[in-house]
């Protein structure tokens, strides 16, 4: 499995040592019964924890039982199931291919729904959740995913992202303190995809994440310079006012190498689910990118075409899973027929090393020049 961090994975291993202590029953409460009875006659019920964490599977098929807007279940579902036709032998077959039993009142057209749907999503490729259920919970979902699909493990869960709390400003929110806010408030204050940027931006380890108000603030102007800066370039492009792919020079190619050196880089922070990483990469480095770019065509040419488009398809791209909205809108500036997120697609991870590779050199020496450009015109 994947676990993104060291200790992670450590302190799973570290909890195989007393879980042989776990009493897997109890007396009282919610579960299901366990087959035991004890010397005083008393029925004893799965442990909760040990009873509860293969509810994943059950998402998958609870759109076609309950449908929406039908949490206590007064509504029949979409594939007219109610809850007496719902038994062990029913879900044996939709998780473990068993075969239905002859006569049973659900259909095999309803099974073939319900295991079309749960093949479909599973297994589950990220589970995220907080640090302090690695002990129970968490090791609970992995063993009972390991029980029941013993003899299938391409069923068992691929990865799990721990994480800590979040502070605000550097303290615990409180409403003693006056510092607590929920998220409802926070969209109000920095829109939704403000606060997602100054999510992301509160730090990647598992410690507890640091959300900074001012971050927030802040992410809201340098997001509609974006799409103010995105807006006019394509703009200019549509119009022809920009060189032409044929008249190229070398700063370009050093620009699309140090884009596709933000945006690998991206990507790879993306696969280890570290939002701050890609957040500094795929927006900060490539703006910068940019503005460099820009710079050194202020005083020779105009920017090329072909490059200005490359870099607002990439600049969405790289924002548009920690800032949606705006990433939608700068796509719209490329005239793409379809939404970003039904087509929009990174480059390839050797496509891009590819180009890094080729230019690493000028990239280098472009750099220098730069710094001389930049110190000649101050």
């Amino acid at each position: 499995m994947e676990f993104y961090h060291p200790q992670i994975r450590d302190q799973f291993e570290r909890v195989l040592g007393w879980l042989h202590h776990w009493a897997c029953t109890r007396s009282f409460g919610l579960g299901t019964a366990f087959p035991i009875v004890s010397d005083d006659c008393q029925t004893q019920v799965i442990e909760s924890l040990s009873d509860s964490t293969i509810y994943n599977a059950f998402y998958t098929v609870s759109g076609l039982l309950q449908g929406p807007d039908n949490l206590e279940g007064k509504k029949l579902g979409p594939l007219g199931i109610t809850a007496d036709m719902v038994d062990d032998s029913l879900w044996d077959a939709i998780f473990l291919r068993a075969e239905l039993p002859e006569g049973h009142a659900v259909s095999q057209e309803q099974l073939h729904k319900l295991c079309s749907e749960f093949e479909y999503w599973y297994p589950v490729n990220l589970r995220v959740s907080g640090k302090d259920l690695v002990p129970n919970h968490l090791t609970m979902y992995m063993y009972n995913h390991a029980a029941i699909w013993d003899k299938d493990p391409s069923k068992w869960p691929r990865g799990i992202r721990a994480n800590g709390h979040i502070q605000v400003d550097n303290e615990k929110m409180s409403k003693s303190v006056g510092n607590f806010i929920t998220a409802a408030q926070a969209m109000d204050m920095y829109s939704a995809d403000g606060l997602r940027f100054g999510l992301a931006d509160s730090g990647d380890s598992v410690e507890d994440a640091n959300f900074v108000c001012e971050t927030a603030e802040r992410a809201v102007s340098k997001l509609t310079s974006l799409l103010d800066w995105c807006k006019d370039a394509t703009s200019l492009a549509d119009k022809g006012e920009l060189r032409v792919a044929t008249e190229a020079h070398a700063f370009d190619s050093v620009f699309k190498a140090e884009m596709d050196t933000c945006v690998l880089r991206a990507i790879e922070a993306y696969d280890q689910c570290l939002f701050r990483e890609a957040l500094v990469q795929g927006f900060h480095e490539l703006s910068n990118a940019r503005d460099r770019y820009a710079q050194m065509c202020v005083s020779m040419t105009n920017m090329r075409s072909d490059l200005v488009m490359r870099y607002v398809e990439m600049a969405a791209l790289c924002l548009a899973p920690i800032c949606p909205h705006v990433a939608e809108e700068i796509w719209t500036y490329l005239n793409k027929p379809e939404c970003l997120h039904v087509s929009g697609r990174f480059p390839s991870k050797d496509s891009l090393r590819a180009t890094v590779d080729a230019c690493q050199d000028m990239m280098e020496q472009y750099k220098v020049g730069v710094v001389v450009h930049v110190a000649w015109l101050l």
